[in-house]
């Protein structure tokens, strides 16, 4: 087996399995640090340990390494193609890579002991005021520089509908920022986006989808938001109405062609969203919004209608 080979964009494979804090193989990540030993400048070494930030990896290296080590961010060492010596077994690895980069206090002894003190340490580098703050030059490089890519991308999401009742981690946070369906979607859209495409690192998936938004705003609605013409599980439908707030017809205070407001088509009881909105312009000021634009903030698309006075 050939190892150092390129098996996905933006990550190159190093060796088997080993003991990193990630499942699976051993691949270099782009924004972690890694050292690599330059005694041979002809033949660099990485050695096999990720570093959440350069003080973690400088920490390492004066205790276990010497000024023959270099410390570099994760997608230096991806364009080099940097990695580990060729290997099958762990006693061929770096011989330093076999120490934990964490310092344990004396109290810290037993192997689940250690498991939290590590998840505390990697929980504390993910704080806000750890984070490098969020710019456009940072988003260019999250996505790798293309960002046209990304919007192509989001352009997957088109058909995606269920931000409600299969919420991301960040929809709490969404919900904060945001009152109607409409932006939830697309704040959901960008979530699923970015973690199944890209590696962010120790930047918050939930907060740059929000930076993402509020820059892009027109760009992902032109690009997210098309016709749907897919078919789609009308219990799933129904479900993700009542997870919007919809509640039954029946229970609601809205009479046809008294109240103008969205109802659902197709399901079964009929649904409406519990807010009465205007049509004529004299009741403009007594609601927040037009009826269709009411529609549009919540309802799917296909599956509602703007019911109005006559």
């Amino acid at each position: 087996m050939f190892f150092g080979r390129k098996i996905k964009k933006g990550k190159t494979l190093v060796s088997n399995n080993n003991m990193t804090g990630f499942k699976g193989k051993f691949y270099v990540h782009k924004w972690k640090f890694y050292l690599v030993d330059m005694r041979d400048w002809h033949n660099p070494v990485l050695v096999r340990k990720h570093f959440d930030n350069k003080n973690q990896a400088n920490d390492f290296k004066i205790k276990y390494g010497n000024r023959n080590y270099e410390i570099i961010l994760g997608k230096i060492a991806l364009n080099m193609e940097l990695r580990d010596w060729y290997n099958d077994k762990p006693n061929h690895r770096h011989p330093i890579a076999r120490f934990s980069k964490y310092n344990f206090p004396p109290h810290v002894k037993t192997q689940m002991q250690k498991l939290i003190f590590r998840g505390n340490k990697r929980r504390k580098l993910k704080r806000k005021k750890y984070r490098p703050m969020l710019t456009y030059k940072l988003f260019r490089e999250l996505v790798d520089q293309n960002e046209m890519l990304f919007f192509k991308r989001l352009r997957d999401y088109t058909v995606y509908y269920t931000a409600y009742s299969n919420p991301v981690k960040g929809f709490n946070s969404f919900k904060k920022e945001y009152q109607y369906p409409f932006d939830i979607v697309n704040l959901s859209a960008i979530y699923r986006c970015l973690t199944r495409y890209y590696d962010l690192g120790v930047h918050d998936p939930t907060e740059l989808s929000i930076f993402i938004y509020e820059m892009f705003r027109e760009r992902v609605i032109k690009w997210r938001c098309g016709p749907d013409m897919s078919f789609k599980e009308e219990e799933i439908v129904k479900t993700e109405f009542l997870a919007r707030g919809f509640i039954p017809k029946t229970d609601s205070k809205f009479e046809d062609n008294e109240n103008a407001f969205v109802q659902t088509i197709y399901i079964k009881p009929i649904l409406v969203y519990p807010e009465e909105a205007w049509i004529k312009g004299e009741d403009e000021v007594l609601y927040d919004h037009n009826v269709y634009e009411l529609q549009g903030l919540v309802g799917i698309q296909g599956y509602t209608k703007a019911c109005v006075m006559i």
